[in-house]
């Protein structure tokens, strides 16, 4: 093309630009033509690259453009370099934003990796205090257990020494009953009482039981007696049939027992319907685990309901039990 021509040609361009951008006299633009060639040697490249561009001085449209403030004048291929090159500083600035919240993740996730380990640090002390406690737990079962066993055979002992011995007191104290609280007292029973002096003032199951051996009983001069006939009497003290006696020989049983008839035998003692009625849980307790003789050392949840039983009876008597006046 020829060079008035190619002048004109870049003028009107020039023109044309005019119309859409303000052109201050103390800017400038930055000229730049862009072209691409094939790889060669240093100097066939230096060559290719003076002919390329001349060409197109000669052939390509030129055009301004203002790209992020900047005034860039050549060819299309140029002005997307400018562009691409404008875009830099901005990536840039995004990825060392991106790198300061990586790095701050990173410091917080340390932080949470502390916290983590100091956490797994408090649980694994935790759990060997848990270990100790359950040691200690079942150590102390094992002696609770042994105390219950040897609790039971002084008390099967002692009451076998009562049944032998006192078989008459016993006998009186069943016969007491039925004259004071239960105000039907027999024949046999004034006369019983108006034998002797002495009078048993504590509930004794596994005693009072042996009174209503079918064989009857012996007593201490070695007289033979005949089983006493008032069951019911037996069964308003102690909650069960003298039967039961075979069966029940749990120490802690027995000894609710013997607890319940002693206090509702006493003139001494007044109770509540709320004592009544735990003394009535425990009864119904304990005949639905079929008389079981080892609920305090198991913690089987079959048994959960006798235990708590037999813990509000206690309770009971410490609050439902009063002395008259």
């Amino acid at each position: 093309m020829p060079r008035e021509k190619r002048s004109r040609r870049l003028n009107q361009t020039l023109s044309d630009a005019d119309n859409e951008i303000a052109i201050h006299s103390d800017e400038r633009s930055t000229a730049l033509l862009a072209t691409t060639l094939n790889i060669a040697s240093e100097s066939e490249m230096k060559t290719g690259a003076k002919r390329a561009l001349a060409e197109c001085l000669e052939t390509d449209e030129l055009y301004s453009e203002v790209v992020h403030d900047n005034m860039w004048t050549g060819n299309s291929a140029s002005l997307s370099i400018a562009r691409e090159n404008a875009t830099l500083p901005m990536l840039q600035t995004k990825l060392e934003s991106t790198l300061a919240k990586l790095q701050k993740h990173e410091d917080t996730l340390r932080k949470h990796d502390d916290t983590l380990r100091k956490h797994e640090d408090a649980f694994r002390r935790h759990e060997d205090a848990r270990r100790k406690y359950e040691d200690t737990n079942r150590a102390q079962e094992r002696k609770i257990s042994d105390l219950h066993h040897t609790i039971n055979k002084i008390g099967q002992q002692n009451n076998a020494q009562y049944v032998v011995g006192f078989s008459q007191i016993r006998s009186r104290f069943l016969s007491t009953f039925k004259r004071d609280i239960l105000k039907e007292p027999s024949s046999e029973d004034r006369m019983l009482i108006g034998q002797g002096n002495i009078v048993a003032h504590e509930g004794n199951f596994r005693g009072d039981a042996k009174l209503y051996n079918p064989e009857g009983f012996i007593t201490e001069d070695g007289e033979q007696i005949s089983p006493r006939n008032d069951r019911h009497v037996f069964k308003q003290l102690y909650g069960v049939d003298p039967s039961l006696a075979a069966i029940i020989d749990y120490t802690p049983t027995v000894l609710v027992l013997d607890r319940h008839a002693t206090i509702i035998s006493s003139l001494k003692f007044q109770t509540t319907d709320n004592f009544n009625e735990r003394f009535k849980i425990f009864i119904l307790s304990l005949e639905a685990s079929n008389y079981a003789s080892d609920y305090l050392d198991s913690y089987s949840p079959r048994l959960e309901g006798l235990r708590c039983a037999y813990r509000a009876f206690w309770d009971a008597v410490c609050t439902e039990v009063s002395r008259r006046v």
